[in-house]
């Protein structure tokens, strides 16, 4: 994917496919290598898929 430009306007979708996210836990999510309690007991994982989208759209939006 690339920056979007005027004149390419691009889309950015992420899906959860997950157990889901409690509110008070997105921060903790949005670090690199952020894990939460529920995450800890139940997922595997790298725990960077929130905090790269997240810092690629404040770069690129």
């Amino acid at each position: 994917m690339k920056p979007p430009t005027s004149s390419t306007p691009s889309n950015l979708e992420i899906q959860d496919t997950g157990i889901g996210i409690v509110p008070k836990e997105i921060d903790i999510l949005l670090q690199a290598f952020g894990q939460t309690e529920t995450g800890r007991q139940s997922q595997q994982g790298t725990r960077l898929g929130l905090a790269i989208s997240h810092k690629y759209v404040h770069k690129y939006y």
